[in-house]
C-alpha cells in the first residue's frame, strides 16, 4: 500500500519516519504528543533558528522531524519515504518570458488578478478584505470591488506614528468609496495581550512580530466575517522589498573588500534607533552580507544578527560549521542549492527566487496562517493564484524593478486605476508594530522573564553571558537587539510548554 499525502503551494506539515512507520501532521505537537518516541532538539536547527527568525525548509525544532514543503508529494510504501514536486515556478521559468510590450503586461495582469479575486469571495459565508494601504492590498480590494461593491474593508491603525499606515488605508477607502470600513487601532496594551495568546497558542517558534499583529487583526475581524482576502505575495513576485536597491551596490562593494572593514568600523559612530527603518539598521543589516558569495547574500542581509555576534552567542556548535568564510559550510550553505534550481539567471532573479521558495511560505504565510487558525477565520490571497505566479515569473526584471522603483508592474496598473499619488508613490512599510521599542516598557516583564530563564542552561543552546549583554544593552538603549531577544523569547515560551523534549545531543 501507497499512503500520499499532498500539501498546497503556500503550507508546509511535520513528518517522521522510522524504518517501519510513519507519522505525519498538520502541527508539530501532535508529533510530539505522539507516546514511544524519545524526541530531542536540534541544535543546528535552533542556530537557523536564531539567524532567520523562523524554521526555514525541511527543518523544524526537533532532530528526525521535517517539514514537508509546499506542493510536495510524500508517498510511503512501508519502507522509505519518497518525495516528490507536483508543482512549482520559478522566476525565469528555465527560459519561458514575456515577449509582450508594458501595455500587455498591464492587460494581462488585470485580466488574471481580475479572476483571482472574484474566486477568493467565493463563499456561503461572510468575508472581507485586509487593507493596509499598500499598493498590494488597494489593488486585492479594488478588484474584489469590481465584482461586489458591497465587499467590506478591514484596516489596523497603530498607536506610533512611525509604524502607522492608517492615513493611507483611509485614503484608498475613501477613493474606492468602499461602503463599509472597519478600522481597529493597535495599541501597547493591545500588543501585550495578543503576544501572549500567540506565545500560549504558538505550535513552533517563530520569531515574526507580524504574527501579534496578524493575530490582533483575525481576533478583531471575526465577529464580523469568516474569511479573509489578503494582498500577501506582491513583494514576493514583483520585487517590493527595500533590498532589491541594494543588490547594485553590493557588486560595486564586493570589488573591493577592503573597504568593507571600515564600513563595519564606522557603523559604531551612527547611534542606534528603535525608529521604524532607522538608517543604523538599514546599514547595518547591509554589512552583514559581507563577506559573502553573491549567491548566500540575501540571507544574511535579512539575518537577526552577523555571524560572528551568532557564533558567540550560540555554544557547543564548531563556530565554523556557523562563519566560515563564503559560507561553504556554514549555516547558509543549504541556500546555494536555490540557485542550482534557476540556472542561468539574473540578481533580480535569484533574489525572486528566494524570496517565493523560503520567506514566502515560512515567514510571511506562515504568520498569516497560523493566527487566522488561531481564530478559526480562513485567509486567502489572491495575489497568489497559481496563473498569476506563473505569469509574474515570466516577467522581465524591467517590469518588476525600474530604475529606483520597486513592483513597477504593480505600480503602474494602479496609476492606471487613477489611485492617489499617496498610494502609488509610498515605500514599502512592513506590517509591525514598534517592538525594540516595546519591549523596554510593556513587554519588558515577559521578555525579561524568558530571555533571562535559568533553564537555557538545561539546554546548552547559547551562553547565558552573552544573552545577558544582549538584553543589558538593549534595554539601555545603548544598542538595538530587538531581533535575537524576540527569538530567544519565542523559543523559550515554545520550549516551556514541551518539557519531555530532551536537550540537544
Amino acid at each position: 500500500m501507497i499512503l500520499s499525502s499532498f500539501k498546497s503551494l503556500w503550507d508546509s506539515s511535520d513528518w517522521h519516519c522510522t524504518k517501519d512507520s510513519l507519522l505525519y501532521a498538520s502541527e508539530l505537537r501532535a508529533l510530539l504528543e505522539f507516546p514511544g518516541f524519545d524526541w530531542r532538539l536540534s541544535r543546528e536547527n535552533f542556530v537557523r533558528f536564531l539567524a532567520n527568525s523562523y524554521y526555514g525548509g525541511t527543518d523544524s525544532p526537533i532532530d528526525g522531524i521535517f517539514k514537508l514543503m509546499p506542493g510536495t508529494i510524500l508517498e510511503w510504501d512501508g519502507t522509505m519515504p519518497r518525495l516528490s514536486t507536483y508543482w512549482t515556478s520559478v522566476p525565469g521559468e528555465h527560459g519561458a518570458k514575456w515577449y509582450g510590450t508594458d501595455n500587455d503586461a498591464l492587460d494581462e495582469f488585470e485580466s488574471l488578478l481580475d479572476l483571482a479575486c472574484a474566486r477568493s469571495m467565493r463563499s456561503d459565508v461572510p468575508y472581507g478584505v485586509f487593507l493596509s494601504g499598500g499598493i498590494d492590498s488597494s489593488l486585492v480590494l479594488d478588484f474584489c470591488q469590481r465584482t461586489n461593491p458591497d465587499v467590506a474593508s478591514f484596516a489596523v491603525a497603530m498607536s506610533e506614528r512611525d509604524f502607522d499606515e492608517s492615513s493611507k488605508s483611509d485614503v484608498m477607502q475613501k477613493y474606492l468609496d468602499v461602503r463599509s470600513h472597519r478600522r481597529f487601532t493597535l495599541t501597547e496594551e493591545s500588543v501585550v495581550d495578543a503576544m501572549r495568546e500567540v506565545l500560549d497558542h504558538m505550535d513552533e517558534p517563530h520569531g515574526d512580530p507580524g504574527l501579534v499583529n496578524a493575530h490582533f487583526l483575525s481576533q478583531s475581524v471575526r465577529p464580523h466575517i469568516t474569511v479573509g482576502i489578503a494582498g500577501d505575495g506582491g513583494d514576493e513576485l514583483f520585487a517590493g522589498y527595500a533590498l532589491f536597491k541594494a543588490v547594485p551596490a553590493a557588486r560595486i562593494l564586493s570589488r573591493v573588500p577592503a573597504v568593507v572593514p571600515l564600513l563595519k568600523a564606522g557603523l559604531r559612530l551612527l547611534p542606534s534607533s528603535d525608529t521604524y527603518m532607522s538608517l543604523h539598521f538599514k546599514v547595518r543589516a547591509f554589512l552583514q552580507g559581507f563577506p559573502a558569495t553573491d549567491a548566500l547574500r540575501l540571507p544574511q542581509w535579512l539575518a537577526s544578527t552577523d555571524l560572528p555576534s551568532l557564533a558567540e552567542l550560540c555554544t557547543n556548535i564548531d563556530p565554523k560549521r556557523i562563519h566560515e568564510p563564503g559560507f561553504k559550510k556554514g549555516i547558509y550553505a543549504d541556500y546555494a542549492s536555490l540557485d542550482a534550481e534557476l540556472g542561468p539567471s539574473t540578481d533580480i532573479q535569484k533574489c525572486l527566487h528566494f524570496y517565493q521558495r523560503i520567506f514566502l511560505p515560512e515567514f510571511v504565510c506562515m504568520h498569516t496562517d497560523r493566527a487566522a487558525m488561531l481564530n478559526s477565520l480562513e485567509v486567502r490571497a489572491p495575489l497568489l493564484s497559481p496563473s498569476l505566479i506563473e505569469f509574474a515569473n515570466k516577467l522581465p526584471d524591467r517590469m518588476k524593478m525600474r530604475g529606483s522603483r520597486l513592483k513597477w508592474l504593480m505600480s503602474a496598473l494602479a496609476r492606471r486605476r487613477g489611485y492617489p499619488d499617496l498610494i502609488t508613490e509610498q515605500r514599502k512599510q512592513g506590517f509591525t508594530f514598534p517592538i525594540a521599542r516595546w519591549l523596554k516598557t510593556s513587554l519588558s516583564p515577559m521578555t525579561q522573564q524568558l530571555v533571562l530563564d535559568p533553564e537555557w542552561e538545561d539546554d546548552r543552546l547559547v551562553a547565558p553571558d552573552v544573552v545577558q549583554a544582549l538584553y543589558e544593552q538593549h534595554m539601555s538603549g545603548s544598542a538595538n537587539h530587538y531581533r535575537t531577544l524576540y527569538n530567544l523569547t519565542v523559543f523559550r515560551a515554545w520550549r516551556r510548554k514541551f518539557p519531555n523534549v530532551a536537550p540537544p545531543a
